[in-house]
């Protein structure tokens, strides 16, 4: 990024401030699932030095608020953009402006012409260059999982036990590092559209605020293109579009065809060297967890696991786990948004944390977390615009009974 600023002075500085790089969303709600801080906006801190840099402390095993920091910083902040990608298929990508601009295939293998460089190795990006044209398969190297982008193109994560993700533990390598079950995909995505087509360059590179939500960053609608009920061109050829209560809906309330509902986030953080107990997760989209049981089921007397930390590179003791309690595509939850209109919303998240030290005593077992500010429980339903668009909508039935 210091090169590129060279050039591209105000783009960097606005990059810095943006989700991209500040992962301020994630950090500040799950500080305020778990009990470390009052409120979850505005943001306080963030994975950069934008705002407060994320603590960097010691799990305390008896705390969900003293874990919350080592949770992030292990389990979920591998892709803010100054962290690299993972060296396995779907997940190569490199730091900073690259991470983006510059283009990798899946298989991390390396297109160009340039004769020093092995054709065979992998780790290198298509071709040496940098480019605007962002196609959508370098947003899923981050975007993958039960994330928006993954739904784009008509993937839904299967559950980790094995016999969910027999591809993988058959020996047959994943793309994103685990399986996926295909529904279907967007309209959009269907009909060419790329990602950057409609997320602009002040949704993604940042405007120079410092958003707390995606909600904040993300400005693009459904009527920048295709209108809406005020409009005299809006298609009056539905019979739900001439329903005035419908007003109030967004577009994908009747338009998106399934939606990620993930309940009951079951996380586990566990110093103990007993990698049996727990390889029925292994595969659960973490490119550190897979690597490292590999290894210690292979050892008669196995060593106590350490996992890096994603901000700092760092090895620590002790690995993060996690499983779902109930996941499904279907029966579509509804809600009130921000602004008043009727959403889809889906769990972020409903945690039940576990912890266990290297003697194996547990001092949490499945506790949910109580909010920073007192009011209750640590889950969260948030509204979203699922990316699983179909020109038609869904029937009557599937809200109405």
């Amino acid at each position: 990024m210091v090169v590129c600023a060279k050039c591209h002075k105000e783009e960097v500085e606005n990059v810095k401030k943006s989700l991209h790089a500040t992962m301020a969303g994630i950090i500040n709600q799950t500080r305020y699932l778990w009990g470390a801080q009052s409120v979850s906006w505005p943001p306080t801190y963030s994975a950069n030095g934008i705002l407060k840099r994320l603590p960097d402390r010691k799990p305390d095993l008896k705390s969900p608020a003293g874990l919350v920091d080592d949770f992030l910083r292990r389990k979920c902040l591998r892709c803010h953009i100054s962290v690299q990608g993972a060296k396995t298929d779907g997940l190569y990508r490199a730091t900073g402006c690259s991470s983006c601009h510059s283009i990798y295939d899946n298989d991390g293998l390396y297109k160009g012409n340039d004769p020093a460089i092995d054709k065979s190795r992998k780790g290198y990006p298509r071709k040496h260059g940098l480019t605007a044209d962002i196609p959508t398969t370098q947003c899923l190297h981050c975007h993958n999982s039960n994330h928006v982008g993954a739904d784009y193109v008509g993937l839904f994560q299967s559950d980790f036990n094995p016999i969910y993700q027999e591809p993988i533990a058959t020996g047959i390598k994943p793309t994103y590092g685990t399986a996926y079950i295909r529904l279907s995909p967007d309209v959009h995505f269907r009909s060419g559209i790329k990602c950057i087509d409609c997320h602009e360059k002040s949704e993604i590179m940042g405007d120079g605020s410092v958003p707390g939500t995606m909600s904040e960053a993300v400005k693009v609608s459904c009527t920048k293109c295709h209108r809406g009920f005020s409009s005299p061109g809006f298609a009056q050829t539905s019979e739900a579009h001439r329903i005035k209560q419908h007003k109030k809906l967004r577009c994908s309330v009747c338009h998106a065809k399934w939606s990620f509902q993930d309940y009951g986030l079951s996380v586990i953080f566990t110093s103990e060297p007993s990698y049996r107990k727990w390889r029925h997760l292994m595969y659960q989209g973490d490119p550190n967890i897979v690597p490292l049981f590999n290894r210690e089921l292979n050892k008669r007397f196995p060593d106590i696991p350490t996992t890096p930390d994603f901000i700092t590179g760092k090895l620590k003791q002790g690995m993060w786990l996690m499983a779902w309690r109930f996941r499904r595509w279907e029966y579509i939850p509804l809600g009130i948004d921000t602004r008043g209109r009727i959403a889809i919303f889906r769990p972020q998240y409903q945690y039940y944390i576990s912890t266990v030290d290297t003697a194996g005593n547990v001092y949490l077992d499945s506790v949910a977390p109580q909010r920073g500010d007192g009011t209750g429980i640590g889950w969260a339903f948030n509204p979203y615009s699922p990316h699983t668009i179909a020109p038609a909508g869904r029937s009557c039935n599937s809200c109405h009974g």
